[in-house]
């Protein structure tokens, strides 16, 4: 079993008279506190509303995929992870924790991504635009 912890140091260096640099006064700094997901949820999502977020994640994800760039490419996985920590500020870790009234600020969310990531794909060169009329 491996256990991890982050350590935390303030250092305030000094120069002695031959330039050579003296450490002192390191004091440890207890690791930030993190937020606490949500645990209980009143009002769940209802299944139309979690099979149209399900939906935009997918839309993103294939899109991105799309660009030239590699760095651009979100996985389906990190693009729900994005949409958790980002897109609903981090309060919950799956889509059974998103209150119903939270669909909103999420599809918001999810359309202002898949914009972006329209703008990064190549154009396609066989479309032909004809106007109406």
């Amino acid at each position: 079993m491996l256990i991890t912890f982050s350590l935390f140091l303030e250092r305030k260096s000094q120069f002695s008279s031959n330039g050579k640099m003296l450490l002192s006064n390191i004091r440890y700094i207890p690791d930030p506190q993190r937020k606490k997901k949500r645990t209980k949820v009143e009002h769940r999502l209802t299944e139309e509303h979690r099979i149209e977020l399900d939906y935009l994640v997918k839309e993103w994800a294939e899109i991105s995929q799309k660009s030239r760039s590699k760095k651009d490419h979100i996985p389906f996985g990190r693009a729900y992870s994005l949409l958790f920590q980002y897109g609903l500020d981090g309060k919950v870790n799956a889509m059974d924790q998103i209150e119903d009234s939270e669909f909103d600020q999420a599809k918001d969310y999810l359309k202002q991504k898949i914009a972006i990531a329209r703008n990064k794909a190549p154009k396609e060169k066989g479309s032909i635009w004809i106007p109406d009329g």
